[in-house]
């Protein structure tokens, strides 16, 4: 399935929002995709200040990114 640059562009800003919303409210900055992750891994991985500034950057980024591609 290939996907128009349009819909790739909706895909990159609705991930971006996902993972700003993501960095701003929780607990912890860890992903328990794979394995569900401990209770000691889950203590250090706690949200710090400088780790929501990374998830919101990156979740800019990709929003922005997503708003180059619609204008293209």
């Amino acid at each position: 399935m290939l996907l128009t640059s349009h819909q790739l562009a909706y895909l990159f800003i609705l991930g971006g929002v996902y993972i700003i919303i993501t960095g701003l409210t929780s607990k912890t900055l860890i992903s328990e995709s794979d394995i569900i992750a401990t209770d000691e891994e889950r203590a250090r991985a706690k949200a710090t200040p400088f780790g929501r500034v990374i998830c919101v950057a990156i979740g800019l980024g990709g929003c922005i990114y997503g708003i180059y591609l619609i204008l293209r």
